[in-house]
């Protein structure tokens, strides 16, 4: 890799939760090609029996088994973890407790809704039949985004207007609500992730968020992290070039060492372990 705006791959699943690959082949694969910040963070559920997560009672090993790994390796390995929302409030308070009690280095908040996954195809015949009822739903998905951004609880805000994995595009619809959660992502010094995961999974063929809400992060001052939201050891780094041309193409190559620098700061103000 080249370019320091490719320093960073910390939206990465190991077999802890829905990942395919072991965490000492994350971090392997990242050495390998370059990375010098690679995180793993397993989706982290506080629901038992949720497939493809990790609950509380995994914490203990999957903490010592990323640390010993981190120990090992000649490269910084962060410990994280995605924590779906919505959450109760009983369980944000959870949350902080376990990030404190483990030493998180970073929590990425996401909100997954379920439909877009669980029939791509059905969601996008919604959009053409029924657009009033998916319009409803998007509206709760960027109420609830809001929330992410509002909270002291995340670093990362995850994979931004990820219903469009469905095809069903309404961004045009919510553009209100998107500047709020920029404004609000900007006060709390947030960082948004380009995810390149978009570019195979989405049936848009985008990457996650949209070029709008890119550039909206970039004309705001918000860090942009690129991620590949792998959950195989091959796709830690899948797609960064394109990701950095991209960001390039629509806000300039300033906007990479800007984000660089940013995340660089961040990163070394939570841990002397970084500088």
């Amino acid at each position: 890799m080249n370019g320091c705006f490719q320093d960073f791959s910390l939206h990465n699943h190991s077999n802890f939760s829905d990942g395919e690959s072991s965490v000492e082949d994350v971090v392997c694969a990242a050495v390998r090609s370059g990375v010098k910040y690679v995180g793993i963070s397993d989706h982290l559920c506080l629901h038992p029996g949720k497939p493809g997560t990790m609950g509380q009672k995994d914490l203990e090993k999957y903490v010592q088994h990323v640390r010993k790994i981190g120990n090992q390796s000649n490269v910084h390995v962060l410990l994280g973890a995605e924590v779906d929302v919505p959450i109760t409030d009983d369980e944000w308070k959870l949350c902080a407790e376990l990030k404190q009690k483990y030493q998180f280095d970073y929590f990425i908040g996401s909100v997954h809704p379920f439909s877009c996954y669980e029939d791509k195809l059905a969601m996008k015949n919604k959009f053409d039949t029924d657009l009033p009822s998916l319009l409803k739903e998007h509206s709760v998905y960027w109420s609830q985004v809001y929330s992410l951004a509002q909270s002291d609880l995340f670093e990362i805000l995850g994979h931004l207007d990820v219903y469009k994995v469905s095809g069903a595009q309404t961004e045009q619809y919510f553009i209100p609500e998107i500047a709020n959660v920029l404004d609000v992502a900007k006060v709390n010094n947030k960082i948004v992730e380009v995810n390149t995961s978009g570019f195979y999974e989405s049936l848009v063929g985008e990457q996650l968020p949209s070029n709008k809400i890119v550039s909206g992060c970039i004309q705001r001052g918000i860090p942009l992290i690129l991620s590949s939201d792998s959950h195989n050891c091959k796709h830690v780094v899948r797609d960064f070039e394109r990701g950095k041309n991209l960001v390039t193409k629509l806000c300039g190559a300033i906007a990479t060492r800007y984000s660089c620098a940013q995340l660089k700061k961040i990163f070394n103000s939570y841990h002397a372990k970084l500088r």
